[in-house]
């Protein structure tokens, strides 16, 4: 049962880390401006909550703790600590590139999509991380090596790295868009880590 969360984990976290059929997109450019990102994020409609759930994908492949705290609800920051934050995404990052034997430079943000906007005040949104080249060989054989097809309770679903994640509650707070379902983002992040490959610590079984 812990392979089986593991990969459901990754496939949540790489495809990491945010409808209805009335949603608006956005594409990624190959080269990303976090600062205009941020600056994009303050306005109050769904363009602004792309912005900010772009601006925390990035982040999240950039590993860059400040800048995801920064762009969480004061209720998270109450919760857990900025060094927690750079901690988990650090690890997150050392995990796929040493233990996976992945390149961050071909993942990419590719679309974000956004629904239940109510202006100036909340919304969800997810996005979707696009993985290129040898990376995304080195991902499949690493699944397919978490996968036991003699044990029904280890098999992971059929992955896709095109997928959207799931769904993330923001909330406007102080002029900007912030990550309101921080506690299951970083549970995610966490338990990506915590595979029993690299650890001996019991995932999440919700």
């Amino acid at each position: 049962m812990k392979s089986k969360r593991a990969i459901l984990v990754i496939a949540t976290m790489i495809s990491v880390l945010l409808i209805s059929t009335a949603c608006s997109s956005t594409k990624s450019d190959s080269k990303v401006d976090n600062d205009s990102l941020a600056a994009a994020a303050t306005v109050g409609d769904s363009s602004g909550l792309s912005s900010a759930a772009k601006l925390i994908a990035q982040a999240i492949l950039d590993a860059d703790g400040d800048r995801v705290f920064a762009q969480i609800s004061k209720d998270c920051q109450s919760k857990l600590s900025r060094p927690e934050v750079s901690k988990q995404l650090r690890t997150v990052r050392a995990y796929l590139t040493t233990f996976v034997g992945a390149s961050l430079s071909d993942f990419s943000v590719s679309k974000v999509e956004t629904r239940r906007v109510k202006k100036n005040t909340s919304g969800q949104a997810r996005y979707t991380i696009e993985v290129k080249g040898e990376s995304r060989k080195a991902l499949e054989k690493t699944l397919q090596g978490n996968t036991k097809p003699s044990d029904e309770d280890t098999q992971g679903p059929t992955f896709s790295f095109d997928e959207p994640t799931e769904w993330f509650d923001f909330k406007y707070e102080d002029s900007t868009w912030k990550l309101q379902s921080c506690e299951e983002f970083l549970e995610s992040a966490g338990a990506l880590t915590r595979t029993p490959t690299t650890a001996s610590t019991t995932l999440p079984t919700s």
